[in-house]
């Protein structure tokens, strides 16, 4: 039932994720740390998949393609494309990466995707980022204009950040 009623908005989120999104290859942000739009069954082999790679998934809005799911260790924590982030969420989810990237196997990779790549993912990634590298905010922001030309941070994402 819920599909139903959702379907319009659905069928939207997959025409932009099919046809607009544009890096298809994930970037990667700091070693063994990439973000990316929603990998669709052809551009899982960029990445890979086993149980030493970390797939958070950002989308609220379109399901994981089931090899991520099923063949990774799979954590969904679902962000609204249109909705602001929750400032206690987000503290968790990047607290939660930092902490795994620290556990990371040798050949272990985090994987951090949203549906069109563009703004989740490239948030989390900045602070992500921030954590690991022990960088100022701004210089994470900088370096990930500099690694993703396409990412998108709005101004009051800019004040959001300030506050984690």
């Amino acid at each position: 039932m819920e599909k139903i009623f959702y379907a319009p908005y659905l069928m939207v989120y997959w025409i932009f994720w099919k046809f607009l999104r544009k890096n298809k290859r994930p970037l990667e942000i700091a070693p063994c740390i990439y973000i990316s739009p929603r990998p669709g069954r052809d551009d899982v082999h960029y990445f890979g998949t086993g149980r030493d790679i970390l797939v958070y998934d950002l989308s609220a809005e379109i399901e994981e393609i089931p090899d991520l799911q099923k063949k990774c260790s799979y954590h969904s924590v679902s962000f609204l494309d249109i909705g602001t982030l929750d400032i206690e969420e987000t503290k968790k989810l990047v607290n939660e990466i930092t902490e795994n990237y620290r556990k990371l196997p040798e050949e272990g990779k985090i994987f951090i995707h949203c549906t069109m790549g563009l703004t989740r993912s490239s948030v989390i990634g900045i602070l992500v980022m921030k954590n690991i590298l022990s960088l100022p905010l701004d210089e994470a922001v900088e370096t990930m204009k500099g690694i993703h030309k396409d990412a998108v941070i709005h101004p009051y994402l800019k004040d959001f950040l300030k506050k984690i």
